[in-house]
Order: C-alpha cells, then sequence, then structure tokens
C-alpha cells in the first residue's frame, strides 16, 4: 500500500494529463459520467494550452470502444491496454521521455500504481468515476 505523501505542486513541464477509460461501452454503467466528459474537455482544452502532453488508454479497445467522441484527443498518445493499469510499458516510455513527475488523472483508473511508482498524482474529482457513487466506495 502506498504511504501517505505530501501534496506536491504541478508544473507545467513536468505535468501529464491521463485520460483513462473513458470509452463507450463504459458511457451506461458509469455513475456521473457525463461529468467527467464535460470535465475531461475543460482540462484537454487547458492541457493544449498549456502545452500538457496527454496519455490516453483505452481498455480492451476491440471488445469495449474507443475513447468517446466527444472527446478532442487528436494530440495525445493512445494505448490500448489488456490489464487494470495505465502504467503499461508503452506509457511508461513516455513518461520517461517527458520526465514526467505528476500526473492529473481523470477517467476510470486507481491511483495506486502511480503512486507506488512515486508520481505525484491529482485526482481530478469532477472526472473521476466508478461504477458506483464515489461515496458506495469508501
Amino acid at each position: 500500500m502506498a504511504s501517505l505523501r505530501n501534496v506536491m505542486k504541478v508544473h507545467q513541464n513536468s505535468t501529464a494529463l491521463f485520460i483513462c477509460d473513458v470509452q463507450e461501452k463504459f458511457r451506461p454503467h458509469i455513475h456521473q459520467f457525463l461529468s467527467v466528459v464535460s470535465t475531461a474537455q475543460k482540462m484537454i482544452a487547458a492541457s493544449k494550452i498549456l502545452e500538457i502532453p496527454m496519455v490516453v488508454t483505452e481498455q480492451n479497445p476491440k471488445a469495449l470502444g474507443k475513447t468517446i467522441h466527444e472527446l478532442d484527443i487528436n494530440n495525445a498518445k493512445v494505448v490500448s491496454k489488456m490489464k487494470f493499469s495505465m502504467l503499461v510499458p508503452e506509457v511508461v516510455e513516455a513518461l520517461k521521455e517527458k520526465n514526467t513527475k505528476s500526473i492529473l488523472l481523470l477517467g476510470i483508473e486507481t491511483t495506486l500504481d502511480l503512486l507506488e511508482n512515486n508520481y505525484d498524482v491529482h485526482v481530478l474529482a469532477d472526472a473521476y468515476a466508478s461504477s458506483r457513487r464515489i461515496s458506495d466506495n469508501i
């Protein structure tokens, strides 16, 4: 289990926006999905202005579909995955190339692997979802 750490500042040159599994098949099953989409759209626009790299993962896209069409991920690194973590080798390599230390996280993902690998994780509360209300998960 990850230990508690100090909250770190977000620095433009060492931060990445992670968009995890915001896919069509999840749309009817994820609580507050529209809130995730709305906030994701704003964060994508901000990341483009600030030139913060975006990493998008798609869980088994052949079965679950691609990232929803409402999100403009044309400038993002899009990675297919078959495990329940964004930290697949292709993503890890992209983070090393950009010397990424902080992650702005949105979508359907846990933070444990990121924290265990010493990334500062900033969960965007309005853009983080589960199949149940977050309060049900606690």
